[in-house]
């Protein structure tokens, strides 16, 4: 379950196959990445953006309910550190090959 969250790993060949087919400096013409926080504080501006970046006319989203998020128990401080410690690397690596791109992912920068 955890594998799907090891965004380092799915990024670095999506970023090799549009390196070798558009060129390093023009990835960012044609990868987007946006953080699914960010995505949830702000639907209408994120849609706005993937609009703009594919090159289709803005419009108002007629709903920007989340409707498949739950409420969950506070997890305990030994899953959190134990989830942390695994994940920092693989949240290091994803810093490592984004940030030449001029993407920053909050949570993978303070890895």
């Amino acid at each position: 379950m955890l594998k799907k969250s090891l965004y380092a790993i799915q990024l670095r060949q999506w970023i090799a196959v549009f390196r070798d087919f558009y060129g390093m400096e023009n990835i960012k013409d044609h990868l987007l990445i946006i953080e699914s926080e960010v995505m949830h504080a702000n639907k209408q501006g994120t849609f706005d953006e993937i609009l703009d970046f594919v090159g289709l006319p803005r419009f108002k989203l007629p709903d920007t309910r989340d409707f498949h998020k739950n409420s969950y128990k506070p997890m305990s401080s030994k899953t959190r550190n134990m989830l942390e410690d695994f994940f920092r690397p693989h949240n290091k690596k994803l810093h490592e090959i984004l940030s030449p791109l001029g993407i920053e992912i909050s949570w993978a920068k303070n890895a």
